[in-house]
């Protein structure tokens, strides 16, 4: 029953990860649209916020055991250094799908 149990739980993350990227693809689209003339404080504090609401979105959809998403801890620790390029492979899976959406970004 346990083994049941985790399968099912894999599949309901797979299943709302696949909701929530809809979601991150319309956040990743924000920046560009913000007005020209917003106050460069304003706009700092947007592309602030975005990657912590991102990733606070996809914590409870994040995949256990699945190649290129390591763990959230990991993802951070990638977050809070700037998200440099290109990502570490151990998390390569996970910044693809954090980045879904944006211009520029692989689909």
């Amino acid at each position: 029953m346990g083994a049941y149990d985790a399968a099912g739980e894999a599949d309901r993350r797979a299943d709302a990860r696949v909701l929530l990227r809809r979601d991150i693809a319309a956040l990743n689209t924000i920046l560009p649209k913000l007005r020209s003339d917003l106050l460069p404080q304003d706009r700092t504090e947007v592309e602030l916020a975005l990657p912590r609401i991102k990733f606070a979105l996809i914590q409870p959809v994040w995949p256990q055991n699945e190649a290129g998403w390591s763990d959230p801890a990991r993802f951070e620790a990638w977050l809070n250094e700037g998200e440099r390029d290109p990502p570490p492979p151990e998390i390569a899976a996970a910044a693809k799908y954090f980045r879904y959406g944006a211009a520029g970004a692989q689909p």
